[in-house]
């Protein structure tokens, strides 16, 4: 039985008949759509770009004991109430180089290794990376932001001519990089992994090693046509995720 995933594509013309069209309950329009391939197809033919997914636990995950369904059901989707994990994204401000953006990464692993914590990497596809937190099943969304919150603030104010949690772009210091914590709250999203994004030459958000957090790592190095000889070589990062 294939597995169904929440994603939102933003601006959509139209609904391809592989999607179910939701109604989040703050009014926002929420789609889901079987795994497939020649679905994914669909999505990118339909210029679906980038593609989004919630925070929210799959509703037909079998690790928290769900048995799937003949067909969609709307209340599974809509009643599910807990994030599968929590994000941290280092967002850089104008002029600052990705250098610096690894630099603050790898602050961070720091401090994740500090609290027992473990973590996923991914380039954002756009300027900077997303640090994405596995969290236990049922771990409320106050819970996901709080933790999120509080290692952002941490790695923060061990760097503060590095790091800001300043959200206002206009009050940001210059040269700083936002670590931005505040996505992980019901209703939000974040870009998928091997997402494409409408960026100059295709970029996507690629899943690195924590090894390749390197002052010579570059966001230009994953497109849409470098991807599938990277995918050859060190196979699919996230497929157990």
């Amino acid at each position: 039985h294939p597995i169904y995933r929440l994603f939102n594509p933003g601006a959509i013309q139209g609904t391809p008949d592989h999607l179910v069209s939701l109604q989040w309950d703050e009014g926002a329009p929420i789609y889901g759509f079987e795994s497939e391939v020649a679905h994914l197809f669909g999505l990118a033919a339909a210029g679906m770009q980038p593609v989004h997914r919630y925070f929210r636990a799959d509703p037909f995950d079998h690790d928290l004991g769900f048995v799937p369904p003949a067909g969609y059901l709307e209340e599974a989707f809509l009643g599910w109430a807990y994030p599968r994990f929590g994000t941290i994204d280092l967002d850089p401000g104008a002029g600052v180089p990705f250098s610096r953006v690894v630099g603050l990464a790898g602050l961070l692993q720091d401090v994740l290794k500090e609290t027992g914590l473990r973590a996923a990497l991914k380039t954002s596809g756009s300027r900077g990376l997303h640090i994405v937190i596995p969290l236990p099943p049922r771990t409320p969304y106050a819970r996901s932001a709080a933790l999120a919150g509080a290692i952002a603030t941490r790695v923060s104010n061990s760097a503060p001519r590095l790091a800001t949690l300043e959200r206002r772009i206009q009050k940001r210091p210059k040269g700083t990089i936002y670590v931005d914590a505040l996505q992980n709250a019901r209703g939000k999203s974040v870009v998928c992994a091997y997402s494409v994004r409408a960026r100059d030459g295709a970029t996507v958000s690629a899943p690195l090693k924590w090894q390749e957090l390197r002052s010579t790592l570059r966001l230009g190095a994953f497109t849409i046509e470098t991807m599938p000889k990277r995918l050859a070589k060190v196979g699919d990062l996230w497929k157990d995720a």
